[in-house]
């Protein structure tokens, strides 16, 4: 046992809140969401007031 070590696995590196939150940021979804409501948010609320129809 001595000349082969312990029989343990490996211990994980710990995930803190800060790592957590950096994978989150690279997962592709997000940012397609982030997209989407910036697209949303910036679109006008009628949209037949930007067709160019007077009436």
């Amino acid at each position: 046992m001595q000349a082969e070590g312990h029989n343990e696995l490996p211990q994980p590196d710990r995930r803190t809140p800060i790592r957590i939150a950096i994978e989150v940021l690279h997962e592709p979804i997000l940012v397609a969401f982030a997209t989407m409501s910036i697209v949303i948010t910036a679109a006008p609320a009628d949209a037949a007031a930007c067709d160019g129809s007077n009436g």
